[in-house]
């Protein structure tokens, strides 16, 4: 999991790089994990919310992230506010 942080309008903001579990690894709540994880790594940070981009086929990436509380702001571009942080732990 590679993480970024910048600044939009002044405030610190966090660009998620890359998210990804091996074939043998997923649907085990893994990646919920790790957006959890990325997500509260950025809160401690004073971070409001984190960005990433998703290939646009991907469709089984999408609904994952949606799923976990993600907002989709464009066909590649979703956001998740941690203000109210609702990924979920499965394992």
């Amino acid at each position: 999991m590679l993480r970024w942080l910048g600044f939009s309008s002044g405030r610190p903001e966090g660009f998620l790089s890359d998210l990804f579990v091996t074939e043998p690894w997923r649907r085990q709540g893994i990646g919920a994990l790790l957006l959890h994880r990325a997500g509260n790594d950025y809160a401690r940070l004073g971070m409001r919310r984190f960005y990433w981009f998703v290939f646009s086929p991907n469709t089984a990436a999408k609904a994952f992230y949606a799923r976990c509380g993600a907002k989709k702001l464009s066909s590649k571009l979703f956001v998740m506010s941690l203000a109210a942080p609702r990924v979920k732990r499965k394992l």
